[in-house]
């Protein structure tokens, strides 16, 4: 009798000890809405964590984009090694397909890439013609027919007859003839060779058409990267003050409502909180055992 008296102490303490604090953890999350008696809020109504809702959205959103995650981290993972080495390789993938394959594939038509091929050949005639347009093609003919005139005159016993005009007026109307006939007939003649080169390119990958320009798979590597990081910076600098990381935590918190938020909490914290709780019974333990010794 003595004995269970003696235990009761111990035993009381560590039960008080262990339902005041598992009280006090629920309380962090209980109860989940305010309750009013009489007009006036009851004290700890509702629980710490959903009143201080908003306060933990900023607290979790501030640490997460000032400490673990900042922008020179995304930069720093964006432009990693593994990383950039996945998205080269992919790019490589991409560029020794065969072109006709990826224009199917996403057109799903044939229709549809003859219509693109027409429209890929009249732009790319229309921007010959233009550079041609721009080269004055007359004036250099009669340029150069005036120099090669010149030339063999030189030394000749006729050169004294041959005047700057005379070979003006000999050269000009055939440069302008030239001009006129390269401009009404240069697409006519252009064109079909266009569309004989595109037809051919289709059927090879874009890697292959660039290393028949002389570009190799080492420098294509260089220079894919060099654009990657270049436009990884680029779009950083752009749009990196828009990207408000705290701001999108702090928001995507505010929306739970307190059932996903308790869920959360506890996901990271629920060993920790189950530590408190028998803590409490250890602690009422030993404070009944104190209580016995005194």
């Amino acid at each position: 009798m003595m004995t269970l008296q003696m235990l009761a102490g111990p035993i009381v303490g560590a039960v008080i000890g262990y339902f005041t604090n598992y009280i006090a953890v629920k309380m962090l999350f209980f109860p989940k809405k305010e309750i009013r008696l009489f007009g006036k809020r009851l004290p700890f109504t509702p629980g710490a964590i959903p009143k201080g809702k908003e306060r933990l959205a900023g607290a979790i959103g501030n640490v997460v984009a000032t400490k673990l995650v900042t922008k020179a981290d995304i930069l720093e993972i964006l432009l990693g090694e593994e990383l950039e080495d996945q998205i080269i390789h992919q790019l490589n993938l991409w560029l020794a397909k065969n072109i006709h394959t990826d224009l199917y594939a996403m057109t799903k038509s044939e229709d549809q890439i003859d219509q693109l091929r027409e429209q890929l050949t009249q732009y790319i005639t229309k921007e010959m013609m233009g550079a041609i347009d721009q080269l004055e093609i007359g004036e250099v003919i009669a340029k150069e027919a005036k120099e090669a005139i010149k030339e063999k005159a030189r030394g000749k016993m006729f050169a004294m007859f041959i005047s700057d005009s005379l070979i003006d007026s000999i050269t000009e109307p055939i440069a302008q003839k030239a001009q006129n006939i390269v401009m009404e007939k240069g697409a006519a003649y252009i064109y079909p060779q266009v569309e004989k080169k595109i037809v051919e390119w289709e059927n090879i990958s874009i890697l292959e058409a660039l290393e028949s320009a002389g570009i190799g798979k080492e420098k294509l590597e260089e220079v894919l990267r060099a654009t990657y990081e270049k436009a990884v910076k680029a779009a950083m600098e752009k749009f990196g003050s828009k990207f408000d990381l705290r701001s999108i935590i702090e928001e995507k918190i505010n929306a739970m409502d307190v059932n996903e938020l308790e869920s959360l909490v506890l996901t990271v914290m629920k060993k920790e909180l189950d530590v408190i709780v028998n803590l409490g019974a250890v602690i009422g333990l030993v404070l009944g055992m104190i209580n016995l010794l005194i």
